[in-house]
């Protein structure tokens, strides 16, 4: 004889993510009765233990080195028991600046519960991005090749580039900022 069968998904476990205390495990009794055919009765009660499997793989939680599977290490992550899904935020202001003259930092400020990537394209030569303080920095080069028309009187006196800021954050969450 045997017990089988899949336990059901429990979705009550006790969990509390402001101390990082969660329920890995869970015991449930189960009583085995026995009656022979002369009405002997025995009885005996077993302990089934229920590893909770966060994220499906097969792995129980208690070996399971990322529980959620979102790419962060339970060690890392804000919120192991939860996929991150959320991307990161990026707030940046457009800024006019002078050919030549040190500008003053641009700041990007990004906002993500985990550790992020960032990758900034389409500056002005001259100007770089400061990962470590989260700005643009550095002086732009002079531009060579304005479009003057002294004929026409038409000059080019201001140029944009569009700034593109590509946030990744450990999960795999991407923000673009134009």
């Amino acid at each position: 004889n045997q017990i089988i069968g899949t336990p059901d998904i429990i979705t009550d476990w006790n969990d509390d993510a402001a101390t990082g205390t969660y329920e890995e495990t869970r015991d449930f009794p189960v009583t085995i009765t026995v009656t022979d055919e002369a009405g002997n009765v025995t009885e005996e009660t077993i302990i089934i233990t229920v590893q909770r499997d966060t994220d499906g793989d097969g792995i129980p939680d208690v070996t399971d080195t990322d529980d959620d599977n979102d790419g962060i290490p339970d060690t890392e992550d804000n919120n192991p028991k939860v996929a991150d899904t959320t991307a990161p935020t990026v707030d940046a202001s457009d800024a006019t600046v002078t050919e030549g003259q040190v500008i003053t930092p641009i700041p990007v400020t990004i906002t993500d519960d985990n550790d992020t990537t960032e990758e900034v394209t389409g500056l002005p030569s001259g100007l770089t991005y400061d990962d470590a303080n989260n700005q643009i920095v550095g002086t732009p080069d002079i531009i060579t090749d304005w479009n003057d028309d002294a004929a026409t009187g038409t000059y080019e006196e201001t140029r944009d580039f569009p700034v593109t800021i590509t946030v990744t954050d450990e999960a795999g969450n991407v923000t673009e900022e134009t």
